[in-house]
């Protein structure tokens, strides 16, 4: 297949952009630290607030509402129970902001 001349450019140029589109994909998959995304879902109708440290009485950073979906990044200290519901404080993202939520509230089906 004979290309027109200049075709052969616009088709290279083309392939790059794609490679880089394809590229950035990939590493909006993975965490800093080099390690696949974990998502977690927001399951209450009422939303879940996302606080500065792992405590009822840290400073609210944000209501997410239900069905958003976070970024997993780690649970800290022992279960508890808030709410009725058992589970741990985590640490999560939502929005680029980094703050905590109580895991028990969250779900890893959307």
């Amino acid at each position: 297949m004979k290309l027109r001349k200049g075709c052969s450019g616009i088709i290279i140029f083309l392939l790059i952009i794609l490679s880089f589109c394809s590229k950035d994909k990939e590493m909006s998959n993975e965490n800093i630290d080099g390690k696949a995304k974990v998502f977690r879902y927001i399951v209450p109708q009422s939303g879940l607030r996302l606080r500065k440290e792992p405590t009822l009485t840290a400073k609210r950073l944000a209501l997410i509402p239900c069905g958003a979906q976070v970024v997993f990044v780690e649970e800290k200290g022992e279960e508890k129970v808030i709410d009725g519901a058992k589970g741990k404080w985590t640490k999560i993202i939502y929005n680029n902001i980094s703050g905590w939520a109580f895991g028990a509230f969250l779900s890893d089906k959307k």
